[in-house]
């Protein structure tokens, strides 16, 4: 079994959402490949938030955990290996809850990647580009339209 290793950077911690850039060690340096974003969504999962699961788990659905969705955008295909270790690293912010739920999926988004390049050589804001990764399939969308870049140096954002 290989071992991959990666690093998350906590980026925003925002009303519900958090965005972490995740990095890939390789060769001794750090490589951008995508973003994590969590997302409480403040509600119990239902079998529609599920529907990917074979339906004898869906038939007598009594389950009323918290429902957090963890969203993983990378910016190339990713090996099943390499997902497998993005999960459990992913899981492990969450699983130690008392009563949560989570749902997990991935994307391969060169938008976001482009977006990145583009606000990296502007600005090096990177507000556009946590508002693409939340307005993607979020279900409780936030507008970081009044966010200040300054407000990043703080572990949350929220006022």
């Amino acid at each position: 079994m290989v071992n991959y290793q990666f690093l998350l950077q906590l980026d925003l911690n925002y009303k519900n959402h958090m965005i972490f850039t995740i990095k890939e060690i390789k060769k001794g340096y750090y490589e951008k490949i995508g973003y994590l974003v969590l997302e409480d969504v403040r509600r119990a999962g239902t079998p529609n938030d599920f529907k990917d699961l074979h339906p004898v788990f869906l038939k007598d659905w009594d389950d009323d955990r918290n429902l957090i969705f963890v969203r993983v955008y990378t910016f190339d295909n990713l090996t099943e290996e390499k997902q497998d270790a993005l999960l459990e690293l992913a899981e492990a912010f969450i699983e130690f809850k008392p009563s949560v739920n989570h749902k997990v999926n991935f994307y391969v988004s060169k938008e976001v990647s482009k977006l990145f390049e583009k606000c990296w050589e502007k600005d090096m804001n990177m507000i556009p580009v946590y508002q693409w990764l939340i307005d993607a399939d979020s279900e409780n969308p936030i507008n970081l339209e009044k966010l200040k870049i300054d407000s990043l140096n703080h572990l949350s954002q929220d006022e």
